[in-house]
């Protein structure tokens, strides 16, 4: 990647002038991180998904920027949003409604994948690293590890158990735990819910084109 956008060569410069354009991949980028993260209605506190939302892709996006060009501004700003969300974030819950699983989901996927990129740079110290994995295993992962709670729900999307099986997988390779990553390989394959592989292609079109919930 890093030779191609510096070679200028498309398709993969097109994406990086997208990527760097963002605001989000600003290295003055500047994180928001709540003890308590919520979605959804009826929230104590009240929603505040965008806080997690916009820094977990800030994290990545800065991460990337880091790891294509050397530019260790772009590293600082990635492990300043990495060390502010694990000295801060304890809980991910909400009042009623299950969407902060989805938020679990999602944003420990983007987050835990951040932290695989960053976890090598001299500028994460050992002790905010642990600590960063602490975050993703304890907080993060407890909501999507079975899938959809309570994983026999045959009315829930497939994108909500693929989300949590994508996190799953991500934040295993990032605590360098197999049970983790073995667990979420054996929810696609053998879990009860719409994520399961057994599920989740719920129609087959002519020439073996199968069809998804929330494909898009």
């Amino acid at each position: 990647m890093a030779q191609m956008v510096q070679n200028k060569a498309a398709p993969w410069i097109n994406s990086w002038n997208i990527l760097i354009n963002n605001w989000q991949a600003n290295p003055s980028y500047n994180p928001s991180p709540v003890s308590i993260a919520t979605r959804g209605s009826g929230c104590n506190p009240g929603d505040n998904s965008r806080n997690l939302m916009n820094d977990a892709a800030a994290a990545y996006q800065l991460a990337l920027r880091w790891k294509i060009t050397g530019n260790n501004s772009y590293a600082d700003a990635a492990v300043k949003i990495m060390n502010a969300w694990s000295s801060t974030l304890t809980q991910i819950s909400c009042g009623s409604g299950w969407d902060f699983v989805l938020m679990a989901g999602i944003q420990g996927y983007q987050f835990a994948n951040a932290g695989e990129i960053m976890r090598n740079y001299s500028g994460l110290s050992a002790a905010n690293f642990t600590a960063f994995q602490k975050m993703m295993s304890t907080v993060f992962y407890p909501w999507p590890s079975q899938g959809w709670l309570p994983n026999t729900d045959l009315t829930v999307y497939s994108s909500w158990d693929l989300l949590g099986i994508a996190a799953g997988m991500a934040i295993g390779v990032l605590c360098d735990n197999q049970t983790i990553f073995n667990q979420a390989i054996n929810n696609f394959y053998f879990a009860y819910g719409n994520g399961g592989i057994h599920n989740m292609v719920y129609y087959v079109h002519p020439g073996y084109l199968g069809q998804t919930q929330e494909s898009g």
